[in-house]
C-alpha cells in the first residue's frame, strides 16, 4: 500500500496502459467459500505473493489519489463486486473518482464468490447475479445526469437525477467465466477474464468471451477483452489471442507463487521486464 502511488508513477512513465485495482470490503482469515483460482499451495487467497501489506483500498478512493499523480494512464476497478453495493453509492462514486481522474477510469464488475462478505452486510447472495444485471442498468442511467426513471423487480424510482455526471460515458467491464457472466459481458464494453492464464488457455477464454458476443450478436460493436496472463507470451502467442479478440494483456504478480516482490526496486523491475518482453512480441 505504502508503495502503490510510486509504483504507478514508474508504470505511467514506463508507457503502461493501466492499473488494475482488487476490490473486496474485508479479508477473511477463514471464508466459508472456497476461492475459485486458489491454488493447493496457497496459505491465504489473498496473499499468494508473500506480500507483507496484501491490502485492497477502495477503488474509487484510489483512483483519485493514483489520477492526481499520473498522466496518461488509466484506472480500472478489476473487479468491484457490484452486488455488495446499492447502485445509488456506486454511481456517485464512479462519477466522481471520473472527474478526478479526468475521464481515465474504467468501472470493472463482477458478482464476487466470497458468501461471507454478502453476510456481512446483509445481502443476499443467491439474487446476487440478478441483483447485479438491474444495478447494471440503474448505473448507466445515473450515469447520464439525466433525470430517470426505473421499475425492475429489485429497484423502482422515478424523477431521480445524480450529479456530478461526467461529459463522457465511464467504460463498464465486467468479469466471471460461466456462460452467464460472458453473455452479460459481452453486451457491456469489455471484459476482464480471471487468470492469470497460460497462453494456450488465454486463447480459449478469448474464443468463449467471442462466441458469447456472437450469441447475443455484439460483435460489430467496440469491445476490449483484458486477458490476465502468467507471463508475456510469444508473437505467435499473442497474434493467436488478438484473432480471438483480446485487445490487451493483464500482469498479476501477486498471483506468482514464483515471484517475491517486495520493494519498489522489485516492483520496477518487474514492470521493465514485462515491457522489454512486450516489445519483443510486437
Amino acid at each position: 500500500m505504502n508503495q502503490l502511488l510510486e509504483f504507478t508513477r514508474i508504470l505511467d512513465d514506463l508507457g503502461f496502459d493501466g492499473v488494475a485495482l482488487a476490490h473486496h470490503l474485508v479479508d477473511l482469515e477463514a471464508a466459508g467459500a472456497e476461492h475459485p483460482y486458489r491454488k493447493d499451495d496457497e496459505d491465504k487467497w489473498w496473499d499468494s505473493s508473500g506480500a507483507s501489506d496484501p491490502a485492497t483500498p477502495d477503488p474509487w478512493v484510489t483512483a483519485t489519489a493514483i489520477a492526481n499523480v499520473t498522466n496518461n494512464i488509466v484506472i480500472a476497478s478489476s473487479i468491484l463486486v457490484l452486488p455488495l453495493q446499492d447502485p445509488f453509492s456506486v454511481a456517485k462514486a464512479v462519477s466522481t473518482a471520473a472527474h478526478f481522474s479526468r475521464g481515465r477510469l474504467v468501472m470493472g464488475a463482477g458478482v464476487g464468490w466470497m458468501r461471507d462478505e454478502y453476510e456481512l452486510v446483509g445481502a443476499d447472495f443467491k439474487t446476487r447475479g440478478a441483483r447485479m444485471n438491474e444495478m447494471l442498468e440503474v448505473i448507466r442511467l445515473l450515469l447520464t445526469g439525466d433525470v430517470v426513471d426505473y421499475d425492475g423487480d429489485f429497484f423502482k424510482f422515478s424523477g431521480v437525477r445524480l450529479a456530478p455526471p461526467y461529459d463522457t460515458a465511464v467504460p463498464i467491464y465486467l468479469g466471471g467465466e460461466s456462460p452467464r457472466a460472458l453473455r452479460r459481458a459481452a453486451r457491456y464494453d469489455g471484459w476482464f477474464a480471471a487468470g492469470p492464464y497460460d497462453a494456450p488457455t488465454a486463447l480459449e477464454r478469448c474464443r468463449a468471451m467471442r462466441a458469447a458476443r456472437a450469441e447475443v450478436d455484439t460483435l460489430d460493436r467496440p469491445f476490449e477483452c483484458i486477458v490476465p496472463l502468467v507471463d508475456v507470451p510469444t508473437k505467435g502467442e499473442w497474434e493467436g489471442m488478438a484473432e480471438a479478440g483480446a485487445t490487451g494483456a493483464m500482469f498479476v504478480p501477486a498471483r506468482r507463487s514464483d515471484l517475491r516482490i517486495r520493494t519498489i526496486d522489485d516492483r520496477r523491475a518487474y514492470a521493465e521486464r514485462i515491457v522489454s518482453l512486450a516489445q519483443e512480441c510486437r
